[in-house]
């Protein structure tokens, strides 16, 4: 899903997913003659989050990626035992106890720590990722996880999949058909 973006001869490159990626350039001149070499370069994505949640998806009838419709998928993360599914708080004092699409960053008191969880992408039109990042988790304290299949917009089923990363190494994945 990540993608270069061009302006003249200046180019960035915007990484949303953990893991490897290869760029390389090859450079045109003003005759259209192509340069005999090729430099790549190998990018390491890690988190630097302590706690970092991906939440990709592959919709089969969806046959076109990046465009602009698809099934929509939502990544959900809150504490146990206190945490309530879809409970978004009182706007006013931001402590809604799920992090989702209607709660992107609510602020938790912790026993000890305030915790500030954040959802960074929500994707709505078909792949992902959607992100959620905890930098300062409380230490021995419970998370939860949750997938909502909140539309398919006629494309069916999809096949989701999570990962959980800590300390920037990824110690859990799991697929699961929606």
């Amino acid at each position: 899903t990540s993608k270069i973006a061009a302006d003249g001869d200046k180019a960035s490159f915007f990484i949303d997913l953990a893991g490897n990626y290869e760029l390389c350039l090859s450079v045109q001149d003003s005759a259209q003659m192509m340069s005999c070499n090729t430099d790549c370069v190998t990018i390491q994505a890690v988190p630097r989050e302590t706690i970092h949640v991906q939440l990709v998806w592959n919709t089969p009838a969806d046959s076109i990626t990046g465009d602009s419709d698809g099934s929509d998928l939502d990544l959900h993360f809150l504490t146990l035992p206190t945490g309530t599914w879809g409970d978004t708080g009182s706007p006013q004092l931001n402590n809604g106890t799920d992090v989702y699409f209607q709660n992107r960053a609510p602020i938790w008191q912790a026993s000890q720590i305030q915790e500030e969880p954040s959802l960074d992408r929500d994707d709505k039109d078909g792949e992902g990722p959607e992100n959620v990042n905890l930098d300062k988790p409380e230490a021995c304290r419970w998370y939860a996880i949750g997938v909502h299949y909140y539309n398919d917009y006629g494309f069916g089923p999809s096949q989701a999949t999570v990962r959980i990363y800590v300390n920037g190494k990824m110690y859990f994945e799991k697929a699961a058909i929606s």
